[in-house]
């Protein structure tokens, strides 16, 4: 019994009946099936080899990026749009629904049970309206010179943790992505956040004020 509250609390929540459980956001679907909305066992040639074995479409719209005369970011080549699968990077997946312009059900491989449902796209309240020119930056190098240029970073190898190795919050290949704060098969938190909001322990995991 103990063994079993401690393995439910270390792994959270489930993405099973939460809003990422497109079963209960497009009506007329006839499967059973949860992950097939975003992944698939065996990909087809046409979703170009995109990880972590995808099977949607991803945006081919150009987001923009965040500027901002206190941003010390190199943000050069943090565009996420506007290329092809293969190439873009994590948050491209996320940007995939909610940039409001390819249906959440729109899957490469459909179900084996059933069919996916009418093409739905998720309305504007979970939509980052096909720009992210105004939100927090995503796909740049976060690292100890990043940290240390700006002084009001937490280095991402922080002498404050244990191993002295894992990254605060996760890093995907050295960048921050919206994975980073988002953890999308965990409804824990509000919004698939990493943390809980209350007293911004999410942001000072990242900013020292």
């Amino acid at each position: 019994m103990m063994m079993l509250l401690i393995t439910s609390i270390a792994y959270g929540a489930s993405v099973v009946s939460s809003k990422h459980d497109m079963r209960s956001f497009v009506d007329d679907e006839d499967t059973d099936q949860v992950c097939v909305f975003c992944h698939t066992p065996h990909q087809t040639a046409s979703a170009n080899a995109q990880y972590p074995l995808w099977n949607k479409q991803v945006s081919t719209n150009t987001f923009g990026v965040y500027s901002s005369p206190t941003l010390d970011a190199d943000m050069t080549n943090a565009e996420i749009g506007g290329k092809a699968a293969g190439a873009q990077s994590v948050s491209a997946l996320c940007m995939g629904c909610h940039d409001g312009s390819v249906a959440v059900n729109q899957l490469y491989r459909l179900p084996s049970d059933g069919t996916p449902g009418t093409p739905k796209t998720v309305p504007s309240y979970y939509s980052l309206d096909k720009k992210l020119s105004d939100d927090h930056p995503i796909n740049f190098t976060y690292d100890v010179r990043l940290a240390s240029t700006d002084g009001a970073l937490v280095s991402p190898y922080s002498s404050s943790r244990v191993d002295n190795v894992t990254p605060y919050l996760p890093l995907f290949s050295g960048t921050l992505q919206c994975a980073t704060c988002h953890n999308v098969h965990d409804p824990q938190y509000g919004a698939f956040l990493r943390s809980s909001v209350s007293g911004s322990q999410l942001c000072f995991r990242c900013h020292i004020k």
